[in-house]
C-alpha cells in the first residue's frame, strides 16, 4: 500500500513494533527511553497523549474512534482524499482524540459559563493538556513535525486560560484570553485536518 508520508529513521531495536507504514506503535508501556545526540530522553510511542510518569492516557479509552476521525473530514472534500485511520501516524491519532474533547472543553469554558462540576472538569483537562508532564507521541513523519509545532504553540494559550480562571474567574480579562485560546485551538484543528488529507500540499497551495 502506498505511504502518504515520509517516515523518519527509527531506533533499530524498535523494528518489531514498526507497522507496514513505517510507524512504531507501542500500546503497552508506550513511554520508552531512547538515546538522541548522546543523551537519554523519554518519548511516547503510543497513539495518545500520556502522563510521562504513569503512562496514563489523557483521553479516555473508547471504541468510538470513528467520531474522532469524522470531525476532521471536511464536507466539501471527498472522503477518499483523507488517509484511512490505520495509515495515520500516532501523533495524528492522538490529536484527533485530544481535540475531540478540547472542542467540548472550550465550549464549557466560555466566559460567563456556570462554574459547576463540568466547568471544573474542563479546567482539570486543560491543566493536563497544557502541562509538560503530559507528552504527545513522538514525531515519526515529516508532517508530524509541523503538527507538533502547532500543538506546542497552542499549549501556552491553554495554560494562560487555565491560570486566569483559577486566579479570578470573574476577571474582565478572561474574554480576551479565552478568544486567543479558542483561535489557537482552531488553528490546531485546521492543522490536524490538513495532515489527515492525502493532498495537503495541493490544499495549502490553493
Amino acid at each position: 500500500m502506498t505511504k502518504h508520508y515520509t517516515t523518519v529513521s527509527q531506533p533499530k531495536n524498535f523494528q518489531k513494533f514498526t507497522d507496514q507504514y513505517g510507524i512504531v506503535r507501542i500500546s503497552t508501556h508506550p513511554v520508552r527511553t531512547i538515546k538522541k545526540d548522546g543523551k537519554e530522553q523519554k518519548v511516547n510511542y503510543g497513539d495518545n497523549i500520556v502522563n510521562i510518569q504513569t503512562e496514563k492516557p489523557l483521553t479516555p479509552t473508547s471504541n468510538d474512534l470513528d467520531k474522532r476521525y469524522e470531525q476532521f473530514i471536511t464536507k466539501d472534500i471527498a472522503a477518499d482524499d483523507y488517509k484511512p485511520w490505520a495509515e495515520s501516524s500516532n501523533l495524528e491519532q492522538a490529536m484527533a482524540k485530544h481535540l475531540y474533547y478540547m472542542v467540548h472543553v472550550m465550549d464549557v469554558l466560555k466566559p460567563g459559563s456556570a462554574q459547576n462540576n463540568e466547568f471544573k472538569g474542563a479546567l482539570a483537562y486543560l491543566e493536563k493538556a497544557s502541562s509538560t508532564e503530559w507528552i504527545p507521541p513522538v514525531p515519526q513523519t515529516a508532517t508530524d513535525e509541523s503538527l507538533l509545532t502547532v500543538f506546542n504553540d497552542t499549549k501556552p494559550y491553554w495554560k494562560e486560560l487555565m491560570n486566569a480562571y483559577e486566579q479570578n474567574p470573574n476577571s474582565k480579562k478572561i474574554t480576551a484570553i479565552y478568544q486567543k485560546a479558542h483561535d489557537q485551538t482552531n488553528r490546531l484543528i485546521i492543522a490536524t485536518n490538513l495532515v489527515f488529507s492525502k493532498n495537503m500540499e495541493k490544499r495549502l497551495a490553493e
